[in-house]
């Protein structure tokens, strides 16, 4: 491989074995990925690291880790300074999710990944940009799969607090969503999308730019990350006979109904008078506030595929 990366790994990630021997960083550098390795430490560390590489002269970036990486490090590109077409990303899954990944049907075998790295195929892939406010100061946050409003990130809150006690985010997932079903209360919000404005008391949003979320929930089934546009799935303030009727619909992938809404736009506003906790790709956006605006950068970035 002639190309130079900037390899970015979750230290989790980077420090297992692969084939009993090798670790996996030791098995991408005999396999052929020269470059800069570097490892996150905390929460955001990997954007800032995305940055640094880029003003390196990195061009080509490889990711080693879960949706939390990659987003972090898809924000990093985005925020660079650097128009975003020179750049290419490639993902090697080892988080515990891998929503993102899953679309794309991309392998966690290492080298099942080094030959569609070697093989080269790229996509354009759609990347969001979500705004919001946070104690009166602008925040952006470029993600690459979804934002969460209401339940969904009141889920993602607790399974996070939950992998203190138990490991693997689908067992996280599904007990934050348990948890947090009684618990959540519908707000109220504005909605308005390309077409259409929603005014209403909702409980749960997903915004999506790919299908999967919650490791391999499929809440909105016709997302597509190259289509520019976002799918959303609203419940419009459930009564607790409907939390538990239309959950159980997106969960086991029957045909949406009752309470539940979508909708597809390339921009979403939200303004309200109440705090909505957000999520996105899965990180929660602490203290974050609306308004919120939401929108699509079409054809962003080059991605390596299967």
């Amino acid at each position: 491989m002639s190309e130079l990366w900037g390899v970015i790994l979750n230290p989790k990630a980077g420090s297992k074995k692969v084939d009993g021997k090798q670790t996996i960083c030791d098995a991408l550098k005999s396999g052929g990925i020269s470059g800069e390795y570097r490892f996150s430490e905390y929460a955001g560390h990997a954007t800032i690291l995305a940055r640094e590489l880029v003003a390196d002269g990195f061009r080509n970036f490889l990711i080693v880790g879960g949706d939390g990486s990659v987003s972090e490090v898809v924000d990093g590109l985005m925020t660079s300074g650097v128009d975003s077409h020179e750049l290419t990303i490639a993902i090697i899954p080892s988080g515990t999710g891998n929503d993102w990944c899953r679309y794309w049907k991309i392998p966690k075998k290492i080298g099942l990944c080094l030959d569609m790295i070697r093989q080269g195929k790229k996509q354009w892939i759609d990347i969001g940009r979500l705004s919001y406010f946070r104690q009166d100061s602008l925040v952006e946050k470029y993600f690459i799969n979804s934002v969460g409003l209401g339940f969904d990130a009141e889920i993602v809150a607790r399974a996070e607090k939950l992998g203190k006690f138990a490991k693997g985010l689908p067992v996280n997932y599904f007990l934050g969503l348990v948890g947090s079903m009684a618990k959540t209360k519908s707000k109220h919000l504005v909605m308005e999308t390309d077409n259409e404005v929603f005014e209403g008391k909702v409980y749960t949003m997903s915004i999506a730019n790919g299908p999967y979320s919650g490791g391999g929930i499929k809440q909105t089934p016709d997302a597509s990350p190259t289509d520019g546009l976002f799918d959303i799935l609203l419940a419009d303030d459930p009564n607790a006979y409907e939390i538990v009727r239309d959950v159980s619909r997106v969960l086991f992938r029957q045909s949406f109904g009752g309470v539940l809404r979508t909708y597809r736009t390339s921009q979403v506003k939200i303004s309200t008078t109440e705090r909505h906790m957000i999520e996105a790709d899965g990180i929660v956006q602490t203290d974050g506030e609306a308004p919120l605006h939401i929108t699509m950068v079409p054809a962003a970035i080059k991605m390596i595929v299967c």
